[in-house]
């Protein structure tokens, strides 16, 4: 299996915050603990530094740091941005669709958002994402508003669509499969991840399988987690939508139906 692009793991961060975000609500997560999982993650990721010479760091550096639910998320990675950080507060959430508008307004600029799908899935809230690029040396080479919409179905796992006004990293994809719509290409992922605690040692197995790409270790949970993320990549009108979920039962012929509904919107 191909090794994971830049955008890819650029979803997987997006996503496993959306994760996170749920599991910090039931778990109560106060200051002091956000601060000390932070610490601990942190410190693995400098464990971990003297590794990425030998296989591919972005595959668990951008997930490592998600467990720092108040603060930044870090994806390391190749291309023009090597760190991004991305930040959501659930001060800003909304759930009404009728306050889309004033998102949109706070972003500067407009998203295809349908209300409701054909499938049956319908929107439940959004949030605005605080999105930056660094590269190697760390300068910041670009900063902006996105947006993160949730899709809920009743006996359904969530989906979630992202919409970032520009992609962070700017490189050649390359998908599992594709599709066209209406002149615009569609890209399907899925791909295996484990999430892991912090001080969780990786076998000689699992660093063969994220060095083929087979396998995506992220750190930072109490247990270990293996999971699906299906996700489905376009540009529309200069923008970058993803919709994606973990385990979601969804094929990938119901992802192309949706974004379809996406891209027919307004």
């Amino acid at each position: 299996m191909r090794k994971l692009t830049d955008r890819e793991n650029e979803i997987l961060e997006r996503t496993l915050r959306e994760t996170l975000k749920e599991r910090a609500d039931a778990l109560k997560t106060g200051p002091e603990d956000a601060e000390r999982m932070c610490r601990a993650v942190n410190q693995r990721i400098e464990e971990e530094g003297s590794m990425r010479r030998r296989w591919n760091i972005s595959k668990t550096a951008a997930v490592t740091a998600a467990i720092c639910i108040i603060g930044a998320m870090t994806a390391v990675g190749a291309g023009k941005a090597t760190m991004s950080y991305s930040f959501s507060s659930h001060d800003d959430e909304f759930t009404q669709y009728s306050q889309l508008t004033a998102a949109e307004n706070e972003i500067g600029f407009d998203v295809k958002a349908p209300e409701t799908f054909s499938n049956g899935y319908r929107f439940v809230s959004g949030v605005p994402v605080y999105s930056q690029g660094q590269d190697e040396s760390g300068n910041v080479v670009q900063e902006q508003q996105d947006l993160s919409l949730t899709y809920s179905k009743e006996g359904q796992k969530d989906l979630y669509l992202d919409v970032s006004k520009s992609p962070l990293m700017d490189e050649e994809s390359a998908w599992d499969q594709t599709e066209e719509h209406g002149g615009i290409t569609l890209g399907y992922s899925s791909n295996h991840y484990r999430m892991v605690p912090p001080d969780y040692e990786m076998t000689a197995e699992e660093i063969a399988q994220s060095e083929a790409g087979d396998l995506m270790i992220a750190y930072g949970s109490d247990k270990i987690t293996d999971q699906t993320l299906q996700s489905l990549s376009w540009e529309d009108n200069g923008h970058l939508y993803t919709l994606f979920g973990f385990d979601t039962g969804l094929s990938p012929e119901d992802f192309y139906q949706m974004a379809g509904e996406i891209i027919d919107g307004k």
